[in-house]
């Protein structure tokens, strides 16, 4: 019948109270003689079924035979006890509360509804009531040493250790056989200091389970306290033994090992330890992190759609379409960027348009240079029209370098007019006739020219350091082509300069 267990944690000079077990005031008593009578079949049958599973630590098919005892004979306060109890194990204390209540009401001297209404009001930390309740309990029974353990714990954990002491003293009297009594009573005298003593009932506690990694836990924290590392060492490799798939006992003798030296098995243990908890976790971790990455293009996805919903765009009869970019800032308002083959347009989202936002088109013969610069945080697109006016547009490095690399395939390429609508090639061929040779199919262009004829002709002159451009460029002029300027890029911001004629 153990209750209650109190576990000292002695690096930090503090008492810690948990239990370690939840098996308390089990013992099968009968009602007492002013009790409503029992049903013989029903209390020998059902109820006895239900004390199997319980030793059997079957709770779920115990409680399902105590329901059948108290459907049987509700006027059962053994039934009620019983499932009261088995519900206290199952964590539902508030129908525990109700039938130990329904068993103090049948019969008000049931020493065990008493009993186990105090464990019950200790795991909700109510440890004035739960004293009050043990203190009843042992009125009834002065021999229930659950009774006296649970007190104890209750009173411990209020902080009165010497009273604890006593009633732990006078639990194990009463069932020298309760490793918890002794495991309560070694955590109060060491919260008081006694290690001594501390250590003593712990060795007492292994005496009678010698499978119980937390009497070595609390062995392990005493001899380290009054400085035994090499004894705390080998009390906590026992609690390893005993639950090696514990992160915290691994940890411990981490630890441990570190305060005599070990620093390569101490390494070892944390290592374990800490692969442990990750894979104690993982799959709660992954789910969670899974769930909430869901939740999150779900929305972005929506806000996606909904935001450019409005940034329609219809080529003009004679336009082509060339390529579209999302995610592009004009005057702080999110839009589309359109490239055709006569313009490039602005177009914003619906929510920008109800706010006033109005779509830019600029025509390619009439921009005079465009310039593109890239930070981490992101890039800008700067256009400058032969009227004077600028534009600048700001977007992510992922929109503007495919973009940028756009609107130089359409200004190099070798012709020119294959990009052009059909009447702008029509204007271009005819304003060529008389210059152009049979002989040459291509158009051929200096990047270094500074005067250009056809203003029909969209020519770009990319300033940057492009060896692949360079090249092409070469071998279509009669001198070295040498760049006018270098692209500057010093790890952060880099730069590259268009130039429309």
């Amino acid at each position: 019948m153990p209750p209650f267990v109190v576990v000292i944690k002695f690096s930090q000079m503090s008492l810690s109270l948990s239990i370690m077990s939840m098996v308390a005031c089990t013992a099968v008593v009968a009602d007492s003689p002013g009790a409503p009578t029992d049903s013989v079949y029903a209390q020998s049958a059902s109820i006895s079924k239900g004390d199997d599973f319980l030793q059997e630590d079957q709770i779920a098919r115990a409680i399902e035979s105590y329901r059948v005892a108290a459907k049987e004979n509700p006027n059962s306060a053994t039934a009620h006890q019983r499932l009261g109890h088995a519900l206290s194990l199952s964590g539902n204390l508030q129908a525990a509360l109700e039938e130990e209540r329904r068993a103090l009401d049948i019969d008000q001297n049931n020493g065990d509804a008493h009993c186990n209404l105090g464990w019950i009001f200790g795991l909700q930390q109510k440890f004035r009531a739960a004293v009050e309740e043990e203190k009843l309990a042992i009125a009834i029974d002065s021999k229930n040493s659950s009774a006296y353990s649970i007190l104890g714990l209750s009173l411990a954990s209020l902080g009165d250790y010497d009273l604890a002491i006593s009633a732990f003293d006078k639990a194990i009297d009463l069932d020298p056989s309760d490793i918890n009594s002794f495991m309560n009573l070694a955590a109060a005298l060491g919260r008081k200091k006694d290690y001594a003593g501390a250590i003593s009932m712990y060795k007492r506690a292994i005496d009678l389970n010698h499978s119980n990694p937390n009497a070595y836990l609390g062995l392990g924290a005493a001899l380290g306290k009054i400085g035994d590392l090499q004894g705390q060492v080998k009390a906590y490799q026992q609690a390893v033994a005993m639950a090696p798939n514990n992160p915290a006992n691994h940890g411990r003798l981490g630890f441990a090992l570190s305060q005599v030296g070990d620093w390569k098995a101490a390494l070892r243990e944390g290592s374990v330890a800490n692969g442990l908890r990750v894979k104690r976790s993982s799959t709660e971790f992954f789910k969670v992190f899974l769930t909430t990455w869901a939740a999150i293009f779900v929305v972005f996805g929506a806000l996606f759609a909904v935001l450019f919903s409005g940034s329609r765009f219809k080529a003009q009869p004679g336009e082509s379409l060339i390529k579209s970019f999302f995610l592009t800032f004009y005057k702080d308002k999110p839009g589309r960027f359109v490239l055709t083959t006569r313009r490039i347009v602005f177009v914003p989202e619906a929510f920008s348009t109800w706010f006033g936002s109005t779509r830019v088109s600029i025509e390619l013969d009439q921009i005079a240079e465009v310039e593109s610069h890239s930070t981490i945080s992101g890039g800008r697109l700067s256009v400058l029209s032969s009227n004077g006016s600028v534009h600048q547009f700001s977007m992510p490095n992922l929109v503007l370098e495919p973009l940028t690399k756009q609107l130089k395939t359409l200004a190099t390429a070798p012709n020119s007019l294959a990009q052009l609508s059909s009447h702008q090639a029509e204007a271009v061929t005819e304003s060529h006739e008389s210059e152009v040779t049979p002989a040459e199919t291509t158009m051929r262009f200096d990047p270094t020219a500074e005067e250009i004829d056809d203003k029909n002709a969209v020519i770009i002159t990319i300033v940057a350091h492009d060896p692949d451009f360079v090249e092409s460029a070469a071998d279509t002029l009669d001198k070295p082509v040498e760049p006018i300027a270098t692209l500057k890029d010093d790890g952060e911001n880099s730069s590259t300069e268009t130039k429309f004629s």
